[in-house]
């Protein structure tokens, strides 16, 4: 698990909110404070969907689907009080991220690999974290996830402190 302090705030949440930067991520949870608070549970309900065949195959609904509705929530003149965003990513993303860290784990020891970003008091911070259904004295996938998400903010000009 690592945190992260952004630094450049607008940048970030300008392509959170108003780019696809995050649409490969899919989406566990969210809360948005602003006149009122407004809490996003990402689980898809299997039972609105018709037939099997229209079902997602993920448990979670995908960022990209959700990110319009989040940015209406807290787009104006006046900031947020509070906001979290809980993404995770997908299970074709888990497999290839696991294969590329090189560690032992198989994905149905995964519970999840989370990216939680949480805005308060003026202060964006992100956290990178995993939950692993068995204890694992390898630290193997949970650095490589620490690492990939600390070259995804470089790469896409995030400035951050740890």
């Amino acid at each position: 698990m690592r945190s992260f302090v952004i630094k450049n705030q607008k940048l970030f949440t300008a392509k959170l909110f108003a780019d696809t930067l995050f649409d490969s991520f899919l989406l566990c949870d969210a809360t948005f404070m602003t006149n009122q608070t407004y809490n996003i549970d990402g689980h898809v309900l299997t039972d609105y969907y018709d037939s099997e065949s229209d079902k997602p195959a993920e448990t979670y609904t995908t960022w990209a689907n959700s990110r319009p509705i989040c940015f209406q929530m807290i787009k104006g003149k006046r900031l947020p009080v509070f906001f979290k965003v809980v993404l995770t990513v997908s299970s074709g993303a888990l497999k290839k991220i696991l294969a590329d860290s090189g560690c032992a784990i198989s994905p149905t020891d995964v519970e999840g690999v989370y990216l939680n970003i949480h805005y308060k008091e003026g202060t964006l911070f992100c956290t990178s974290g995993i939950s692993l259904k068995t204890f694992s004295m390898d630290k193997t996938f949970p650095n490589y996830w620490d690492e990939l998400v600390s070259s995804f903010f470089v790469k896409n000009g995030f400035e951050f402190e740890n």
